[in-house]
């Protein structure tokens, strides 16, 4: 499936089925023109009827995010001396603790399945199981190894997958239903920056980063795999 078409169908599953040429063009910046003729090719696809067909749901539903794996098993080092007692995770900002949060938005935007990665004061994670029905599992490298080691700890749970750290804070809500390619988040920062910075790109997909930069893109926020790049990191 084409990006185009991809952002189309998504935004007439958003709208509840409705073919609205000007809502679709407000949702994806689009054309009216460009969004008469995707619409014209989805049709002549059999993809759109009415609205979405059985067809053109079993085209969008492979990029339907299967879950969201949270990583918070880390020391959070850089908010000593709060994170002796408390994860970083658990921080509350706004009235509202930092995880929970995020799983509310996860929730919202229809991802059901949210797997927590615990590791240091992992105790205190333990109430999210009843409270909000998440599965978590223990990082046992936490101790000695990055968030590479917890994405390793859930590597059974990686299809679709949203990557984030527990400490997200996000004014909107950042998370899709569908979403159409894997992605890291980025910030560009033209100041020296101690992040991991974007170094190499190929063809618009991250390909080097390096820790420390300046006029830079840098990794913040989200990520989300899809199971094309999970299938070649579990290879690794």
């Amino acid at each position: 499936m084409k990006v185009e078409e991809f952002n189309v169908l998504y935004a007439i599953h958003k709208q509840n089925g409705i073919i609205n040429c000007e809502d679709i063009s407000r949702r994806t910046d689009y054309e009216i023109s460009k969004v008469n003729n995707i619409v014209s090719e989805l049709k002549a696809k059999k993809w759109l009827e009415n609205g979405i067909t059985k067809i053109g749901y079993d085209q969008l539903n492979m990029y339907k995010v299967d879950n969201a794996i949270i990583m918070a098993a880390g020391f959070g080092l850089r908010s000593l001396p709060l994170s002796r007692f408390v994860p970083k995770g658990l921080y509350e900002v706004k009235g509202e603790v930092l995880i929970e949060r995020q799983i509310r938005q996860l929730r919202e935007a229809g991802i059901k399945e949210i797997i927590v990665v615990v590791g240091y004061l992992k105790e205190q994670f333990q109430y999210l199981k009843e409270k909000y029905n998440v599965l978590i599992i223990e990082n046992e490298d936490y101790y000695r190894y990055n968030n590479i080691s917890s994405i390793y700890a859930a590597r059974d749970y990686l299809k679709n997958s949203y990557i984030c750290c527990s400490d997200n804070y996000f004014n909107i809500n950042v998370f899709e239903e569908y979403v159409y390619d894997s992605y890291y988040s980025c910030k560009y920062a033209e100041e020296y920056v101690e992040e991991y910075c974007v170094t190499g790109i190929d063809a618009e997909y991250i390909t080097e980063i390096h820790k420390g930069g300046s006029n830079a893109w840098y990794t913040i926020g989200e990520a989300f795999f899809q199971n094309c790049l999970v299938k070649s990191f579990s290879d690794i």
